[in-house]
């Protein structure tokens, strides 16, 4: 499990083999939870985006997957002030 938090907001991630799950709370409130589910391939299959305040659901799924050319490395590095 991963977690970040800032302030009163705080998202956990936790990965198992075929599954990424994250949740967003708000001083504590469950504000919204992602499920992201992969196939046996290891691609992602299936997306679920709950907000249960609203209450909104939102699901994906995918059909096609292909591979893209990777981001160079200096995209993920922070820039130097």
């Amino acid at each position: 499990v991963w977690r970040a938090v800032a302030g009163a907001d705080t998202i956990e991630w936790a990965r198992s083999d075929r599954q990424l799950v994250a949740e967003v709370r708000r001083a504590g409130q469950v504000v919204g939870r992602a499920v992201s589910r992969f196939g046996p391939d290891g691609r992602l299959s299936t997306a679920r985006l709950t907000m249960p305040a609203v209450p909104a659901r939102l699901d994906l799924t995918f059909t096609l997957s292909e591979a893209s050319a990777r981001f160079p490395a200096d995209v993920w590095r922070p820039r130097e002030p």
